[in-house]
């Protein structure tokens, strides 16, 4: 990797773990939010994110939740 490469990049093919909250209403409605960071700011995704060290997926999946929508 190149030295000017940031330290947070993984070599291709390396597993990076991540979750992604499906939440919906009594209706059935799907929440879904708009990405407000590149590479993919402006399209619509399910909240979500990487896994930090020490955590569970669980704990990882309501932490997203909460820090992308504020309703947790």
């Amino acid at each position: 990797m190149p030295s000017h490469a940031p330290s947070r990049l993984r070599a291709v093919g390396q597993r990076i773990p991540c979750v992604g909250a499906i939440v919906y209403d009594e209706a059935g409605r799907l929440l879904l939010i708009r990405r407000g960071q590149p590479p993919h700011a402006g399209s619509w995704s399910l909240p979500g994110g990487r896994i930090e060290a020490g955590e569970t997926p669980r704990q990882a999946v309501v932490r997203e939740a909460a820090e992308e929508t504020g309703l947790i």
